[in-house]
């Protein structure tokens, strides 16, 4: 892998646009863990459910990660009684 220059590298991982994939492009090795990283942390989704608060808390014990962290989304889901119909809230933060 050090034969090739990086900037080949962020070339392929800039083409990716599904986080699934950039996800499993930090598992290949650390040359593409470490130039995906920003990209998967960039935007974090967080669902309010206990797994979605675990996982903000493991980001924000692991420094590596906060750093790439630049908008956090919070989806919460409100249910309408009257009706029988639910909503899926996006909150910006």
């Amino acid at each position: 892998m050090d034969a090739f220059p990086t900037e080949l590298f962020q070339g392929i991982i800039g083409e990716i646009l599904s986080i699934s994939d950039l996800r499993t492009l930090r598992t290949v090795n650390k040359t593409f863990n470490e130039l995906a990283t920003p990209r998967v942390f960039r935007i974090v989704v967080i669902i309010d459910t206990p797994k979605g608060v675990e996982a903000l808390k493991q980001i924000k014990r692991c420094v590596n990660l906060c750093f790439h962290v630049k908008e956090i989304h919070f989806l919460y889901d409100v249910r309408n009684d009257t009706d029988g119909h639910s909503a899926l809230y996006l909150i910006y933060a």
